[in-house]
């Protein structure tokens, strides 16, 4: 017996141009599914106050969710534009993309009001015809497996487009049922709603946060029993702080070191399994990101151990987002940076790093790197900038570790709130892959 052996289809499915799909599911192009309309160029008419919301190419999250500009279109223009204002149950889909991966190119937003949003260039209205319901195909579009074939009819050029005829000529596949469509929508729906609700919760926990670094990290609210031990406050370059406080620069308590340049570390030098090297990506709000890190051999760790990394050092980022910056803690010990970083080591025990990190990530300290950041096309630091750098310092050690419980537990509570959210988002693809291809029925 010669040839692959096909796999067999289960009872009550079909072999499609889009996979295997229950034998009631029809499949048909987008363009039969609904009417369509680009959109034209508006921004004669934007203001920044109030009127229609503005569809356009920086509206689009990866998820298909509107995110406001704050460009608008004043209601007094409705009859120039009227052609072009959107209508509850139309989908907006994004024909452009500014970076070459694709992330919101053919992303869709569903409107959920009448003349409420109009539509700008780069963007086509999908209105359906009734063979379709406009919140299965807003998931559908949406989806990771939909989406990749979206992307990979994109054309190159200054910013990745795709063709309306290209896009409306995509083969999709759906209950014939609407009920069944409806049913699939609502589920989703509802696993949208959990995640929206997550989001904001996490908004929420950050507000709280940063309010309490703003008080907490000024001395402007004390923890007992420090809140007894002070006289007064005193003027300071940044401000008013507690007379037992001191303003000081970052070089008087810490080391700073570049990452290797480019003459000591290549991207061919790294390796599938080995010693992990963070860089600017890595950075995150709440500590290192282990996201697609690359690595290094244990050959080139030993000749790269003096740029390694300990609990309690600070990396920052030497060029570009200057501000942002990392503690490091005890699971990354031993991991090497890259020479688009910088390690702050302090050279006392005493000083708290997680205390100086939660100071690096207020608005304040970011703004004073940002003004002292040198380069005219990309912001850039060196080891003598970042040491020059001033930073608040509580007198005491047992103050500054009781500030930094503080707010290390209120980082807990958003990671452990982040984590429910990646994981609810995780469920929701799983959900798409297997409703909209008909594996799982809901009638």
């Amino acid at each position: 017996m010669s040839g692959a052996v096909k796999k067999r289809i289960p009872e009550g499915y079909k072999q499609t141009e889009v996979g295997v799909i229950p034998e009631d599911w029809l499949v048909a192009e987008l363009g039969t599914l609904c009417s369509y309309q680009n959109g034209m160029a508006q921004e004669s008419y934007f203001n920044k106050s109030s009127g229609y919301k503005v569809v356009s190419i920086g509206n689009y999250s990866p998820t298909g969710r509107f995110v406001s500009t704050g460009s608008y279109i004043a209601r007094s223009h409705a009859a120039v534009i009227r052609k072009f204002i959107l209508n509850k149950g139309d989908l907006a889909m994004i024909l452009n993309d500014k970076t070459a991966v694709g992330t919101i190119i053919g992303r869709v937003l569903l409107i959920d009001k009448d003349d409420e949003y109009v539509m700008n260039q780069r963007t086509m209205r999908l209105a359906s015809n009734g063979k379709i319901s406009p919140e299965y195909l807003y998931f559908l579009i949406n989806s990771d497996f939909i989406h990749k074939n979206i992307v990979g009819l994109s054309k190159p050029g200054t910013q990745i487009y795709i063709n309306t005829d290209d896009v409306t000529s995509l083969p999709l596949c759906a209950p014939a049922d609407k009920k069944e469509q409806t049913a699939i929508a609502n589920a989703l729906s509802d696993v949208d709603a959990l995640i929206t609700s997550l989001e904001k919760l996490i908004a929420k926990k950050r507000a709280i946060k940063t309010a309490a670094m703003q008080q907490l990290l000024t001395g402007k609210k004390r923890l007992s029993p420090f809140d007894q031990n002070h006289t007064g406050y005193k003027q300071t370059e940044l401000g008013e702080i507690p007379e037992d406080w001191e303003v000081i620069r970052i070089g008087d308590i810490a080391d700073v070191k570049t990452g290797p340049f480019g003459s000591s570390l290549h991207e061919r030098d790294y390796v599938q399994d080995g010693t992990p090297i963070i860089t600017v990506e890595h950075l995150g709000e709440i500590g290192i990101s282990s996201q697609n890190l690359p690595m290094v051999s244990d050959l080139d760790r030993a000749r790269l151990r003096a740029y390694s990394l300990r609990k309690g050092d600070i990396a920052f980022s030497r060029v570009g987002s200057v501000d942002r910056n990392a503690l490091i803690l005890s699971e990354h010990e031993g991991w090497l940076f890259s020479g688009r970083l910088l390690r702050v080591r302090f050279k006392n025990r005493d000083a708290v790093p997680s205390f100086f990190s939660h100071q690096f990530h207020t608005a304040p300290f970011k703004q004073r790197v940002l003004e002292v950041a040198v380069g005219q096309t990309m912001a850039s630091l060196n080891t003598q900038i970042l040491k020059g750098i001033l930073v608040l310092n509580p007198s005491s050690k047992a103050e500054r570790a009781a500030i930094s419980g503080v707010l290390d537990n209120m980082n807990t509570d958003i990671s452990r709130v982040m984590g429910r959210l990646e994981k609810t988002q995780q469920i929701k693809q799983g959900m798409m892959q297997e409703l909209l291809t008909g594996r799982t029925r809901l009638i």
